[in-house]
């Protein structure tokens, strides 16, 4: 057999050749693991999106970074949901569901006119009829108060519990209330604060706590002819004691002569760490945290949201290091917050028959 002989140069560009892919193979495996593993780290969640369309359940899936439906089911006017364990609670105009984690029905129960539902872990909680209703696991009334403040009767459109209390906005029609209850005893639930809202053309937004300070803060929007704006009212979370503070955190005047400015809230999560999205008099969008220090509002830690362009007002929800906000119809966008703020994922979820999202639960 001839031998094939094989010059120096050659030999050399062979072993430049060999080394190269050693290289390059090396880094496309290292840049793989790099890449998957915080990923993996990143999104263990879940996802319940309720809409005008009814519920369905998405799991992340990181191999093609994006959501995938694992369960859905039709069900029109929906008010809410909750979770424990692995039951779904969902109320609509007038009933509450429990559902399993692939949405099969185990118990319903009728209302009349349910605006909130909440959930302390240990029961249910809903305002249906005028009244605060409480519920066990299995949908039995345990007792049930009247709202009602001056002659009036009010659902609740909005239900925060923490520890032994629920806090309630009502904001069907005036005059506005608040509600406080103690609900340490489901049985025997109690109103024990009534607070009464006026103002032209106001509506009660939203609200939040801060256990560390020990405030109640109480979103209220106002219009009239002048111009509109956004006023913060900062209650104890002790009862029988005086307002702490009130500031006006937005203003638009329709008189050019006149201030304004500020940050509009257009979304806020409801226990700290208390996160925003925010809009400016430029017509801007930003995510801030809010801080409430010495009964004063102030905004820090802002990301440029601009590109996402709410129209409405935004859901806002955290989960471990991330906040997942609904800025429109469909759409959501995951933003990390463990350091600086920056937005992870952006997706449309269309394509999952969701229309017109109510509310979102991660998990």
């Amino acid at each position: 057999m001839k031998k094939v002989r094989v010059n120096s140069k050659t030999k050399i560009l062979v072993g430049i050749l060999i080394i190269g892919i050693i290289v390059v193979g090396g880094w496309w495996i290292w840049k793989e693991q790099a890449y998957l593993e915080p990923l993996e780290r990143t999104f263990p969640h879940g996802l319940i999106v309720a809409s005008q369309n009814g519920l369905a359940n998405l799991v992340y899936n990181p191999s093609n970074q994006t959501y995938e439906k694992q369960a859905g089911i039709i069900l029109s006017g929906i008010t809410g949901i909750v979770r424990y364990d692995n039951h779904i609670f969902v109320s609509t105009e007038n009933e509450v569901l429990k559902l399993d984690s692939k949405f099969e029905k185990l118990n319903s129960k009728k209302f009349g006119d349910i605006s909130a539902i909440a959930i302390d872990n240990k029961n249910i909680f809903i305002s249906a009829d005028s009244s605060f209703i409480a519920l066990d696991k299995n949908l039995e009334e345990l007792n049930r108060v009247k709202l009602e403040h001056n002659g009036w009767q009010k659902n609740a459109h909005d239900i925060l519990i923490y520890k032994n209390t629920a806090y309630l906005l009502d904001n069907i029609m005036r005059p506005l209330f608040l509600f406080r209850v103690n609900i340490e005893n489901p049985r025997n639930i109690q109103i024990t604060e009534r607070i009464t809202f006026h103002g032209i053309n106001a509506h009660l937004d939203a609200q939040w706590l801060n256990p560390k300070l020990t405030q109640w803060l109480v979103l209220q929007s106002y219009g009239h002819r002048g111009g509109s704006g956004k006023v913060v009212h900062i209650y104890p979370m002790d009862k029988d004691k005086e307002i702490l503070a009130t500031q006006e955190i937005f203003s638009h005047r329709r008189i050019p002569e006149e201030k304004e400015g500020g940050l509009d809230i257009r979304g806020i999560t409801d226990i700290p760490p208390i996160w925003a999205v925010v809009e400016d008099t430029e017509k801007k969008y930003y995510l801030a945290q809010v801080s409430s220090d010495d009964n004063k509002i102030s905004f820090s830690n802002v990301l440029d949201l601009d590109s996402i362009h709410p129209y409405r007002k935004v859901i806002i929800k955290h989960n471990d290091n991330y906040l997942f906000i609904v800025p429109k119809y469909h759409s959501l966008v995951i933003i990390d917050v463990e350091q600086q703020p920056k937005i992870v994922l952006s997706k449309d979820l269309g394509k999952f028959n969701v229309r017109a999202i109510i509310d979102i639960l991660p998990y």
